[in-house]
């Protein structure tokens, strides 16, 4: 975990797949609780500026932008993330509407779930 912004979590990991387990697992553990609000989720995949213990760059801008255009109780992850997921059958992505978000033309999100059935392939 980076920081905390008032009910907002950001969190970097090693790895694509490690920041999918994250965020689904997360999501697990929310759901599991009555008494808590559905979690929104975005994730971007790229380099970042790590300074005085926070991270800077676009990465990080189109997570936030993810986050805030996330429907109650899903996960979103830009361009890059999906491309990276996609080879492996534990992750489930799904392309829903681009989206138009400040500082950025277009982003082209996929909602990442948990692949239920192993070896489906991600929707294009």
């Amino acid at each position: 975990m980076i920081k905390n912004v008032g009910d907002e979590v950001m969190f970097s990991a090693q790895t694509p797949e490690d920041a999918a387990h994250i965020a689904l697992d997360l999501q697990d553990a929310f759901d599991e609780q009555e008494d808590m609000p559905d979690l929104r989720v975005g994730l971007a995949w790229g380099p970042v500026l790590a300074r005085y213990g926070d991270l800077y760059g676009s990465v990080v801008n189109i997570a936030a932008r993810l986050t805030s255009s996330a429907n109650p109780g899903t996960i979103l992850v830009d361009t890059v993330m999906t491309d990276e997921l996609r080879h492996d059958s534990e992750f489930y992505l799904k392309s829903v509407r681009s989206l138009r978000v400040k500082g950025f033309h277009k982003l082209k999100p996929h909602r990442l779930k948990r692949n239920k059935r192993t070896g489906q392939r991600s929707e294009e």
